[in-house]
């Protein structure tokens, strides 16, 4: 039994470290996301400018 609850605790921690993970990895992700569409948008802006100054 004392074996098996070790087994049972060290799954709990591996489990908990790949949520804390995949928490990051989506804080990430969305900070990417965010970036391009900053990125898409400054190039509509430009591309706006250039349009209006013909």
């Amino acid at each position: 039994m004392k074996g098996e609850a070790v087994v049972v605790v060290q799954d709990a921690r591996n489990f908990q470290q790949m949520l804390n993970r995949l928490e990051q990895l989506k804080k990430e992700l969305n900070q990417l996301k965010l970036k391009s569409l900053q990125q898409e948008i400054q190039k509509g802006i430009a591309c706006y400018a250039a349009i209006a100054s013909d």
